[in-house]
């Protein structure tokens, strides 16, 4: 018998054989917050706690036919996209969208890791612009927002110029995270749809490492709550908390990284 209350995700992204973020860390938070979830690899990586090693994406046909299996039997109520690696690999999202039309889809604009290595290939950043166009919203970082944009980001006025340039590129939301930024004890995060401009708030907590996967799993929290029916402004918000309450029982594992311990807490 199905089960019509559950609500599913399908998660877009690379492998981090870590297991502190992509597919891996998505499918955990899917997992926590209720939802079924389906995968596509992207690429597979070869990373610890010191960083990506490698990165070897998959050939655009074999990420065509992942999707279109998970399509063309199952009913996705969210995506979340991750590290796409490759123009090719961007074109085939683009094709795929426009023949299934999906809705709820949360894009986090993976363009380079915390170690400084290119997840996006710069010939990619064009066809990546096109592929907002389709999504309810983009999770960028302020470095990543620089990239899109071309402006310089020192300030929260700044960010909130950034904002209003990101959702010109076609997002029905932009949620810009301040994580990057100089803030002293409290960092802001922007909520920005068009219309409502919400500083989002929350406590610097006193970690003295790098964490690994917080854009990872910030996205698929966000897209977890949408597909439970919440409204983008409350999927942001409650993604949000339920990141920074991941942060706060970070643990450590291997030489650099702090990892989410992805319980529920």
């Amino acid at each position: 018998m199905k089960n019509k209350k559950i609500k599913t995700c399908l998660t877009i992204a690379g492998s981090d054989n870590s297991g502190g973020a992509g597919l891996q860390a998505d499918l955990k938070v899917f997992s926590l917050l209720g939802v079924f979830g389906f995968s596509a690899i992207t690429s597979i990586t070869v990373q610890n706690s010191k960083g990506v090693k490698a990165s070897i994406p998959v050939s655009p046909n074999i990420l065509e036919s992942q999707i279109n299996a998970i399509f063309e039997d199952f009913k996705i109520n969210a995506i979340k996209i991750g590290m796409l690696q490759t123009k090719e690999n961007v074109e085939v999202l683009l094709n795929i969208f426009k023949n299934y039309r999906p809705k709820n889809i949360v894009l986090d604009t993976v363009l380079k890791s915390s170690s400084g290595k290119y997840l996006l290939d710069k010939n990619a950043i064009e066809s990546f612009k096109k592929l907002i166009k389709f999504t309810a919203i983009i999770t960028p970082n302020t470095e990543e927002a620089k990239v899109l944009t071309g402006i310089e980001i020192s300030s929260l006025d700044d960010m909130k110029f950034a904002c209003e340039k990101l959702l010109k590129l076609g997002a029905k939301v932009v949620y810009l995270k301040g994580g990057h930024m100089d803030f002293k004890e409290t960092i802001v995060d922007i909520f920005f749809d068009g219309s409502k401009m919400i500083e989002v708030k929350y406590e610097k907590l006193p970690v003295k490492e790098n964490i690994h996967g917080t854009g990872c799993v910030l996205s698929s929290a966000i897209a977890s709550f949408l597909a439970k029916g919440e409204n983008l402004e409350n999927a942001c918000l409650k993604g949000r908390m339920f990141l920074q309450n991941q942060i706060r029982n970070a643990i450590k594992l291997g030489s650099r990284y702090l990892y989410m311990p992805l319980t529920q807490q």
